[in-house]
């Protein structure tokens, strides 16, 4: 039987290729995604380019996102946390991206630095030997590249706090304020781990005398003074300050710093008495000599340092002034000369005063030179 041949009139007419959007016919200007065809000018209006492979797509088809196509879509994933759209090699876990996901994992700094008067729990006494004078340190350090790690050292070679405690501080950009417990000078010199502090600041970035923000505060114990004279002992003890200013000003490596001025006291300038005690009952705590605690007097002069010896000859330093202010009369201490008071620290042989007067200048008999404080920095 022969095949048939078809007949014009038996081929239908093709359909004719319309654009998804508007219906037009399409011509050879055409512009398709996956599943649909748009003509030049609906391209333009509902069709985006995907970042990814390049291909074009349409804004309301399945799976697309404003900038992929459905294809590569499932590429990308929102964070459950961030809220950002991320490609998946950026996924960490439980719908987190990877970013969020190790901070949260991470302990910072701030977890592990206790806020400012909160690191000590309890104040211990070393030695508890009913000893008059204890002294307790506040050594500021600033500026580490590893403060996470400087405390977790810190915590380790504090045993539980009973050597020392650490916290943050306002007054610092990045930095820890270090608390020492209340201890006696020999305890200090002999004992105290200063040595082990001032390497893991170091090691961990930290600096103290070279900033704009750290200071050193010595306190000491206010019953030293006690009894009848425990007024009388702190009064002499400003007034030594006030004398010895410039001298003072040179020790604490601040002899060219405003705010060492602006935190001098002005007590002894020939007020009455009455002024004096009220000073006493009205104390300013950011004064040099801080008579606001109610145990403790505060030096505050000082400026942040880690050299061991520097810190050891500023104790000695307090140590001496607190029992020059306790034994000597206000007759005696308003004749007495730099190099009276010199010759007077000699006699102690504190074990680095001496040497470290001698660096900045202040043993000379005449009144000294004040030299510059970068040459006893960190």
């Amino acid at each position: 039987m022969p095949l048939l041949e078809p007949t014009p009139e038996s081929v239908p007419e093709p359909t004719p290729d319309l654009c998804t959007r508007c219906g037009v016919v399409l011509g050879e200007e055409r512009v398709s995604t996956f599943r649909n065809s748009y003509c030049p000018q609906c391209a333009i209006s509902y069709l985006r380019s995907c970042l990814d492979c390049t291909e074009y797509f349409g804004r309301d088809e399945d799976g697309a996102t404003g900038r992929s196509c459905p294809s590569c879509a499932t590429n990308y994933f929102t964070c459950a946390n961030c809220g950002d759209r991320l490609h998946m090699d950026d996924y960490g876990e439980d719908g987190w991206c990877a970013r969020c996901w190790e901070e949260s994992n991470e302990e910072s700094d701030e977890d592990v630095l206790p806020c400012y008067h909160e690191g000590c729990t309890r104040l211990i006494f070393l030695p508890n030997d009913l000893s008059s004078l204890y002294f307790g340190v506040e050594l500021e350090t600033d500026n580490y590249s590893q403060r996470a790690e400087a405390c977790e050292e810190l915590e380790r070679l504090s045993q539980d706090r009973s050597l020392f405690w650490y916290e943050n501080d306002g007054s610092l950009s990045h930095g820890i304020e270090i608390i020492s417990q209340p201890a006696t000078l020999e305890y200090h010199l002999a004992c105290f781990p200063w040595e082990q502090i001032v390497a893991i600041v170091r090691q961990q970035g930290g600096s103290s005398h070279n900033t704009s923000t750290c200071g050193m505060h010595i306190h000491l114990s206010r019953n030293f003074f006690a009894g009848a004279g425990r007024t009388l002992g702190c009064l002499k003890l400003v007034y030594l300050f006030e004398k010895f200013w410039d001298e003072i000003c040179t020790f604490s490596r601040r002899a060219d710093n405003e705010d060492a001025q602006k935190h001098r006291t002005r007590v002894f300038d020939g007020t009455p008495h009455r002024t004096k005690l009220q000073h006493l009952r009205e104390a300013y705590r950011y004064r040099c000599v801080n008579l606001v605690p109610k145990d403790t007097l505060e030096i505050r002069t000082f400026r942040g340092t880690l050299r061991v010896e520097t810190i050891l000859a500023s104790i000695e330093f307090v140590d001496f002034l607190a029992r020059l202010a306790k034994r000597a009369s206000v007759k005696v201490l308003q004749a007495l000369t730099w190099a009276e008071l010199i010759q007077d620290i000699e006699r102690k042989k504190y074990k680095y005063l001496i040497s470290y007067m001698e660096k900045v200048g202040l043993t000379r008999r005449e009144n000294h030179v004040p030299n510059s404080s970068e040459t006893v920095g960190d």
